[in-house]
């Protein structure tokens, strides 16, 4: 039971024999004995044993012990939240390896969680989700000249990571209806993976201007279980918030709405937790096609019956921030200092609330106060949340700076 020393003495033994066929397996040992002391105290020993497998990696990289150093490596940057790192980690597994269908899902979940830390910097995710829906992009490009056109569970995963990280980036709408279209047709079956698939493709098909083509896909998705087509407004919300046209945005919008009429008929087989998220999705829908007042009736009583709810919180305070008449900017205010009170200070949300609190002091007509919030925010924080956020209170305080006409 001394892991610890037992590790050591391992790493010894396999040092000072490095060149003998089994110093990688002896090496291997101090890895696994180490990894049952850092179990022990992970907050203390989990960066020796990064060290430790970096360390195997760099001399016994085509050992047979490097994929279950890799593996262990790839989860390691995971508990400590690098998700760049995890994923050069979970992509440096290779085909040949047992785990490899499950560290293509693995890299997928890091890069979702990685376009999540970077949601305040919309180019950067961007690029990002490109950049790693070309690597899912790659397995199943690879299987595709094999002569067994059966989907293997890897490029099962990387097909649904490939269409959703491509999506995200913004474009490439008729790139990811081929790549799904291919893969329905590879295996026409009706299982929860084929609905996921055909949920991704009909999404590129809006998004790409297949409006009708949608709509049909649409209808088939109606009839399978409303969980999926509550996920479908969900992703269809999120398109549009990474459009870049109106015109896309209002397609979209309507077809969100059009999924939220089907599902509103099926509410009673959803959960308590499901009609929630429907009615979220309900009023961002309503909200994303321009029905602005509709929209404020449904999320007044969400916010209300969830008000540690930010995410919730923030996007009613956006819609009442959009009105042009004092009522609805005043409303505003109140709902972006309650989310302000309510943030980590330093936080991404945290700027955001006191960026919105300033800008409507100037739209209320006291740019005094608003300036002097920006200056007193400049002292206790210099950086203002990042260079993107800094770049727009700059902005925002050179307008609260000229004379009025």
């Amino acid at each position: 039971g001394r892991h610890g020393q037992a590790a050591d003495h391992y790493r010894r033994w396999a040092l000072a024999a490095a060149d003998q066929p089994q110093a990688p397996e002896v090496h291997i040992e101090a890895v696994r004995n180490l990894a049952q002391a850092v179990k022990q105290r992970p907050d203390n020993g989990l960066d020796d044993f990064v060290a430790l497998l970096e360390e195997h990696l760099a001399r016994w990289s085509a050992a047979a012990t490097a994929g279950e150093a890799r593996w262990l490596l790839a989860g390691a940057r995971r508990y400590q939240r690098d998700w760049p790192r995890a994923i050069a980690a979970y992509e440096a597994i290779g085909p040949g390896d047992a785990r490899f269908a499950e560290a293509v899902d693995a890299a997928g979940q890091c890069c979702e969680a990685r376009l999540t830390e970077l949601a305040a910097q919309p180019q950067a995710a961007r690029t990002m989700a490109a950049q790693s829906a070309a690597w899912f992009e790659s397995i199943v490009a690879a299987e595709s000249n094999r002569s067994d056109k059966r989907l293997s569970p890897a490029v099962r995963r990387a097909v649904l990571w490939a269409a959703r990280l491509r999506l995200a980036s913004a474009g490439g709408y008729e790139q990811v209806r081929r790549l799904l279209a291919d893969a329905l047709a590879a295996t026409g079956g009706d299982d929860p993976w084929c609905r996921e698939v055909e949920t991704l493709l009909m999404v590129a098909q809006a998004g790409g201007g297949r409006v009708d083509e949608a709509g049909r896909t649409l209808e088939r998705l109606a009839a399978a279980d409303p969980a999926a087509l509550a996920d479908l407004v969900d992703r269809l919300q999120r398109l549009g918030n990474n459009t870049a046209t109106e015109v896309d945005r209002q397609r979209l919008a309507a077809l969100q709405l059009r999924a939220v009429d089907l599902l509103s008929r099926r509410q009673s087989e959803l959960a308590p937790g499901e009609r929630i998220a429907f009615a979220r999705a309900h009023a961002a829908a309503l909200a994303a096609s321009g029905r602005r007042d509709e929209a404020l009736q449904r999320y007044a009583p969400l916010v209300r019956a969830q008000p540690d709810d930010a995410k919730l919180g923030e996007a009613y305070a956006q819609l009442l921030a959009a009105g042009a008449d004092r009522r609805s900017r005043e409303a505003a205010l109140v709902e972006w200092r309650r989310l302000e009170s309510r943030s980590k200070p330093g936080s991404p949300r945290w700027f955001r609330a006191k960026y919105a609190i300033a800008e409507l002091h100037l739209a209320l007509g006291r740019p005094d106060r608003a300036r002097k919030m920006i200056e007193l925010l400049v002292l206790l924080h210099p950086d203002l949340g990042g260079p993107a956020m800094k770049a727009r209170f700059e902005q925002l305080l050179a307008c609260c700076q000229r004379p009025e006409p």
